[in-house]
C-alpha cells in the first residue's frame, strides 16, 4: 500500500505494540506524510544542485535573471553555463588590464585604447563632438576573425546601412554589460 520511501520509515517508527503498520488508517496518514516528504526531498536536492550553475537544471533561468543575463534563443545549457561562470567572475575592477585578462580567460587576444573626454584646450574647431552621455570611447582590437559577418545585399539592405558589418556577440555583449556607463566601446575585427 506504501509505495513512499518516507512513509515506509514512518511506518517503521511507529512503536510495534500500540500501531499496526498494516492498519488502513495508519497506512493512510503515512503515505500522506510520506508523499509530502517526499516532495520536499526532491525539491531540497533540486535546491542543492542549483547551488552551482554547472548542475542547476531547470533553475538555471534563476541565475540568468539574477545576474541580469539574457539568454540567446535556442542557446545550448552549456554556452549558457558559460555566460553565467564568466559574469561570476566578473566581479571586481573598471582597468583596461582586468578586460585585457577577461577577454583573455574568453580565448580573445585584444588591445584596449582609451580615448578621453573633449575638454577646453585639447579640442578644435569643427572637432567632431561625441554623444554628452558619452566621456570615453575605447576602442578594442579583436584578434583573430569576427564571428558573424553581415554584407549589404539588395533587397535586404536599407539606405544608409553599412556595406560590411562584422560582429562577435560574445564579446560584445561582455563588454557592453560591464564597462562603465559613461563609456562607449568601439570593436574592430583584426584577422
Amino acid at each position: 500500500m506504501t509505495t513512499s520511501r518516507h512513509a515506509q520509515l514512518l511506518l517503521r517508527l511507529l512503536p510495534p505494540v500500540a500501531y499496526d503498520p498494516n492498519g488502513l488508517h495508519v497506512g493512510l496518514r503515512a503515505q500522506a506524510a510520506g508523499t509530502v516528504l517526499d516532495d520536499l526531498d526532491d525539491n531540497y536536492r533540486a535546491l542543492v544542485s542549483a547551488l552551482s550553475p554547472v548542475s542547476a537544471n531547470d533553475l538555471l533561468s534563476l541565475w540568468e535573471r539574477n545576474l541580469a543575463i539574457e539568454p540567446e534563443y535556442g542557446a545550448p545549457y552549456a554556452s549558457r553555463v558559460a555566460r553565467i561562470l564568466s559574469r561570476l567572475r566578473e566581479t571586481g575592477g573598471l582597468s583596461l588590464p582586468y578586460f585585457t585578462r577577461i577577454a583573455a580567460g574568453l580565448g580573445y587576444q585584444i588591445d584596449i585604447e582609451e580615448q578621453g573626454a573633449r575638454v577646453l584646450g585639447q579640442t578644435w574647431c569643427g572637432m567632431r563632438l561625441r554623444h554628452p552621455d558619452t566621456l570615453w570611447v575605447w576602442t578594442v582590437h579583436v584578434g583573430g576573425p569576427p564571428v558573424r559577418i553581415w554584407h549589404a545585399r539588395c533587397g535586404s539592405s536599407r539606405c544608409g546601412e553599412r556595406l560590411t558589418m562584422v560582429s562577435d556577440p560574445i564579446i560584445e555583449t561582455l563588454f557592453n554589460d560591464l564597462k562603465p556607463a559613461d563609456t562607449r566601446c568601439l570593436f574592430y575585427y583584426e584577422g
